[in-house]
């Protein structure tokens, strides 16, 4: 047994790993969406059950109660890969004393008041069932493939063969043992966090206030109490600094060259940043390390001065707005809070007659490189600046530990397992440090969903303020993403008409040799500000450009050329793009040297889709052909499904795949069926990439 919280209101838990899922069938009858339950899986320990109807399922947890004792203080934690799935079946036939979700209906745990405790182990890791069954160490479980979803099976009356027997309790056995894998990685089954951001909390945390320890006494510990000085003086001056560094957070910077879209281009090859946000978050020296002062900047002295010295956040009014360079456009419309008279391209702003925006003085400098606008005319709404400087030093340590250990364990044989953790937790170290502080609560009462509680904006600044164990500043999250977009884009400068397609921390262009003293010197740059940042903070530089299993250096930071984008035959190209996210290409396979052809859209799965395509078109060239905006992929080969939650009871007769006939009732449900894509593309982005074809600038 494991245990947490106090004497007065323990709550225990059984340090086991269990599992649980369903299986289901959806149909249309009288025109109406239908759905229906007709396996379900529950395993504890290795030990798996299965039944065919709700009144078993509730038999075997009536028996597991009593069996374990189990209580509201005494649980059973049931992991569940898609647990928001399963609750809109399960909600109504159990009685819940506590649910927790991320978002509508995005359930995280749920507990019933007899003692189980499901949790989502999707959340936990972030990945496909599949890939957790690949990525197990202690043994490795693949997924099977032998169920077909389209076809209707009923409770009880279709017939499970042993195949998709084995399929369905496949799936819980995963689960099992990537709870049985966190167990032994974390000690116990109560330290295995929520999400999977909690893992590099809780390794921070423990940098940050206890030295890299697991226990403590915050009354001695010198690295609390130093610490805590630190987070006493960064504080949010209330919910106006909160909204106004609300409203300049941006993320990672994806688009593509407006000149070069939907253009089939040769002797593209692909440049990406090693570690990016890492590289941000250890090298540079330009974070909010002071409370928030707000000023008013009386002219523009006043105004380039604060930029120059100070990290700013603040509001800016233009007018008569207007591009300067073409390859690109910065501004994203949806983060203006006024437009008026404004032309766009894809989401971002070509010109506008008037506009306001909030922004840090990094994404700034970006602006003024790229458009011009009337500055007799510029207005400062609220401004902000904090003293800048670099991010604590046990933050920047426990950074590039982890880049150590990814980058010498990699292929390590036998450290598989500590390689899997490590890369997990470096990647995650970004999102950690920009959580939102002030989330709507998700309110489920009554069987029922009710409209997201809004938190009071200054009690839950005040309580984040004055939070003992905090040991992040929510302005650092702001200024890691505009630092690397500022990256980004002085290389999406440099590159010009060369440019075709960014995403976050990579650049897809042509002549890339033409640009590789750029690409030197980028590189020089980043090994200066590594040796400055690891003086700084007392720390090797060693840990910045560790070595892989073979030997190889990889500094952190730089740019690293992952190849060219060819079919080697035609020479016709191998790299299309029709905008953000959405880009097919090909490229020789490293192991067995044939070209692939790949396709990379929001909302498709390249594993069905790249098949269909191939299979329809034949010819690489043909692919190439159709890929555009009128191009339609049919329902089945998109690997989306549309889900539809319906929180009415159902029941009915309907005969299954076999002819067989029979009877479902279900309480609430979820109607899945396979959905079609059309690569449409934006008219006004469409209208305005014909402009350029026509050499209308």
């Amino acid at each position: 047994m494991s245990a947490k919280g106090r004497k007065e209101n323990r709550i225990e838990y059984y340090n086991i790993p269990a599992a649980f899922d369903i299986e289901t069938s959806s149909f249309y009858q009288d025109g109406e969406k239908k759905a229906c339950m007709y396996i379900w899986q529950l395993g504890v320990c290795g030990v798996n059950f299965t039944g065919r109807d709700w009144e078993s399922l509730l038999e075997t947890m009536r028996a597991l109660h009593d069996a374990l004792d189990l209580s509201y203080y005494k649980r059973l934690v049931l992991y569940d890969h898609n647990l928001s799935y399963e609750f809109q079946w399960i909600r109504k036939h159990l009685k819940w004393k506590q649910v927790f979700a991320i978002d509508m209906r995005k359930v995280a745990y749920a507990v019933t008041e007899d003692g189980f405790e499901f949790r989502c182990s999707y959340i936990l890791t972030g990945k496909s069932l599949e890939q957790v069954g690949k990525d197990l160490t202690m043994l490795p479980v693949d997924k099977l493939h032998t169920l077909d979803y389209k076809l209707i099976r009923l409770p009880k009356i279709t017939p499970i063969d042993k195949d998709e027997l084995d399929y369905c309790v496949n799936d819980i056995r995963v689960v099992q043992h990537l709870i049985m894998e966190k167990i032994s990685q974390d000690g116990s089954i109560v330290k295995i966090p929520l999400t999977k951001t909690g893992y590099v909390r809780n390794h921070l945390r423990r940098a940050c206030l206890y030295g890299g320890e697991r226990t403590h006494k915050k009354g001695a510990s010198k690295a609390y109490i130093k610490y805590r000085r630190l987070m006493n003086v960064l504080q949010l001056d209330g919910y106006r600094e909160y909204r106004l560094c609300k409203e300049a957070f941006g993320g990672g910077f994806t688009h593509s060259n407006p000149k070069r879209t939907r253009k089939r281009c040769k002797g593209v090859g692909s440049e990406d940043y090693t570690s990016d946000y890492p590289f941000v978050m250890v090298a540079y020296n330009r974070f909010p390390m002071s409370r928030g002062e707000f000023v008013r900047p009386r002219n523009k002295d006043e105004f380039e001065h604060n930029i120059k010295y100070y990290a700013c956040i603040f509001e800016i009014e233009l007018f008569n707005v207007q591009a300067t360079f073409f390859n690109d456009f910065y501004i994203p419309v949806s983060k203006c809070k006024m437009l008026k008279n404004y032309a766009v391209s894809n989401g971002r702003l070509i010109s506008a007659e008037h506009l306001i925006i909030t922004i840090t003085e990094i994404d700034y400098d970006i602006i003024r490189r790229t458009y011009q606008w009337d500055e007799d005319k510029t207005h400062i709404g609220y401004f902000v600046r904090y003293r800048r400087g670099y991010l604590p030093t046990p933050i920047v340590k426990s950074v590039l530990e982890l880049y150590k250990d990814k980058t010498e364990l990699k292929g390590v044989d036998g450290m598989e397992e500590y390689y899997q953790l490590r890369k997990e937790l470096l990647n995650s170290c970004y999102g950690a440090i920009v959580t939102d502080i002030l989330q709507p609560e998700q309110i489920y009462s009554g069987d029922e969903w009710r409209d997201p509680k809004v938190p009071d904006f200054e009690e839950t600044i005040e309580k984040y303020n004055n939070k003992k164990n905090r040991f992040l500043f929510y302005p650092w999250g702001i200024f890691v993403t505009s630092i690397a977009r500022h990256n980004l884009w002085m290389a999406i400068i440099e590159f010009g008409d060369d440019y075709i397609y960014s995403d976050t921390d990579s650049i897809k262009a042509s002549n890339i040799p033409g640009h590789q003293r750029y690409i030197d010197n980028y590189n020089r740059h980043c090994k200066v500000l590594l040796k400055e940042a690891m003086e700084y903070h007392g720390l090797p530089l060693e840990l910045c450009h560790p070595k892989t299993v073979d030997g190889e250096e990889k500094w952190l930071g730089v740019w690293d050329f992952e190849g060219y984008y060819d079919d080697g035959v035609s020479g016709k190209g191998g790299f299309k793009t029709l905008g953000a996210k959405r880009y097919m290409t090909l490229k020789k396979n490293k192991k067995t040297q044939e070209v692939e052809l790949s396709i990379t859209v929001s909302g498709l799965n390249k594993k069905v889709t790249v098949p269909y395509l191939l299979d329809k078109y034949k010819t690489f060239d043909k692919c190439f052909d159709v890929f555009d905006d009128k191009l339609k992929i049919p329902s089945g080969y998109t690997g989306k499904l549309t889900h539809t939650y319906i929180d009415e009871e159902c029941s009915g007769e309907i005969t299954d795949y076999l002819g067989n006939t029979g009877t479902y009732d279900e309480l609430s449900y979820i109607h899945l069926e396979d959905q079609e894509y059309e690569l449409g593309i934006n008219q006004i982005f469409k209208d305005y990439i014909s402009s350029l074809d026509k050499e209308i600038y």
